[in-house]
């Protein structure tokens, strides 16, 4: 058997220290030691730099971000201004919202790719209105349309409004004297067959941010008041021999209390086929996914002192 010199010794202690400084980093590496010098495996870092020492010079020159759920960070969108059609909300006229007034996010989940999901921590200053059986079919994917511009070049893999996990964008026009649309395929999560239904595809962003907020509460941007939000989902109900509901759900504060909701876009008749066609409008809170390796430059991670992305 080999003996262990105190020279092998003192490698292992560097392997074991550096092991834990690159694990408090959120850089996770296999350590070498070996006698002449000390590497290891950047397989999984992102690292370029194979040598321990040139591969913490990496990480100190370049900040590599080391956001994990609950920290805030800034970014400012690209677009500030953007019309949001008639033809997408069934409402009576454009309407115009500015994404780059939300500036400020917080991380409500690491993937294990490298990617990061933050939400924004207040609510758009506008509200987005919703009307009648085209605000119903073509809710979902209007409000990712909206979601869209909240992109940031260099930054954003990808953006989302606050509940969508997949629902169906845009539901087939109303079909047959009922004027009911065609609902999506069951067992998606989000059929409405008869009765009072909605998806459930939106809980997994419920989840996420009630987890780090512990409520889904959030302030229009600019002010201390808390106000509505969409959530990406719909709801429908049936109330037998008199009416069915077209819905979109809400995030509902009122009289100091919170809790989802709807907002009633279209009511059917059963009695007499007329339709009760109405307005539903609230603010919107928009989802950002942000690319791998993003770096900071500075900041500490609170609302007060948020990170600044490089």
């Amino acid at each position: 058997m080999n003996k262990i010199t105190k020279r092998d010794v003192k490698f292992i202690i560097v392997g074991i220290v550096l092991g834990l400084i690159f694990a408090g980093t959120g850089v996770y590496a296999a350590i070498l030691y070996q006698s002449s010098d000390v590497s290891y495996d950047n397989s999984n870092s992102g690292l370029s730099s194979t040598n321990v020492q040139a591969a913490l010079d990496e990480l100190y020159n370049n900040h590599y971000l080391p956001l994990g759920p609950g920290d805030r960070f800034t970014l400012v969108p690209d677009s500030n201004s953007y019309t949001i059609s008639t033809s997408l909300t069934g409402y009576s006229s454009n309407q115009t919202i500015n994404p780059n007034e939300l500036t400020l996010w917080r991380v409500i989940k690491k993937n294990s790719d490298g990617t990061i999901e933050a939400i924004s921590e207040y609510v758009s200053s506008a509200t987005v209105c919703f009307y009648g059986m085209t605000g119903y079919t073509k809710f979902v994917g209007t409000l990712q349309t909206i979601a869209e511009q909240y992109a940031k070049t260099g930054y954003t893999q990808s953006t989302r409004c606050s509940g969508y996990d997949g629902q169906t964008l845009v539901l087939s026009n109303p079909v047959s004297t009922e004027n009911h649309p065609v609902t999506p395929t069951s067992g998606t999560g989000e059929e409405f067959d008869g009765g009072a239904g909605g998806d459930t595809l939106y809980l997994k962003d419920y989840l996420l941010i009630n987890n780090i907020y512990e409520t889904l509460n959030a302030n229009k941007v600019g002010t201390n008041s808390i106000t509505n939000y969409w959530l990406s989902s719909r709801y429908h109900t049936y109330y037998a021999g008199q009416s069915y509901l077209y819905s979109g759900r809400i995030w509902y504060y009122y009289n100091n209390s919170s809790f989802i909701s709807n907002s009633t876009f279209n009511d059917w008749r059963e009695k007499d086929g007329g339709n009760g066609e109405t307005s539903g409008c609230s603010g919107f809170r928009p989802i950002i996914t942000l690319k791998p390796n993003i770096r900071i430059s500075s900041g500490g991670g609170t609302k007060t002192n948020p990170y600044i992305l490089k």
